[in-house]
């Protein structure tokens, strides 16, 4: 018996709510910030729901951010960071991790004397992060 659009058939086991945990994260798809909860049952997550009373979703979620969540639980998920060089990966160690993109991001604002980064320094939250960055170039 196939189930219709309105229930959800995206877990392969059935659960009840007092069976899972829930715990609040930010939906990792956008930039948008939605809030949700992710319903786990024995360590993994079998549902993704929004939460009512935070900003900016106020509950709802789009298609990726309720039934996105597959990748969580995929064999084939990166589970430590790597560099590309050479055109091959490489195993990347905290310093490199924090090391590159600074060096890169100063770089180019010696080079464009700050204007590339100008549209990063509009955003309110990132302004702190674009002066100390411009007193370093």
């Amino acid at each position: 018996m196939s189930r219709g659009g309105m229930l959800e058939n995206k877990s392969s086991f059935r659960w009840r709510s007092w069976e899972t945990t829930q715990v609040r994260t930010t939906c990792p798809y956008c930039g948008v910030g939605c809030q949700q909860l992710l319903h786990v049952k024995n360590g993994k997550v079998v549902q993704v729901t929004g939460v009512d009373d935070a900003e900016p979703n106020k509950g709802s979620l789009c298609v990726k951010g309720r039934y996105g969540f597959d990748f969580i639980h995929s064999p084939e998920r990166l589970t430590t960071p790597l560099i590309k060089e050479n055109g091959k990966f490489r195993l990347a160690f905290v310093e490199a991790i924090t090391g590159i993109p600074a060096k890169d991001l100063i770089d180019t604002a010696r080079l464009y004397a700050g204007a590339a980064l100008d549209p990063i320094a509009k955003i309110p939250e990132y302004k702190v992060c674009a002066v100390k960055l411009s007193k370093v170039a």
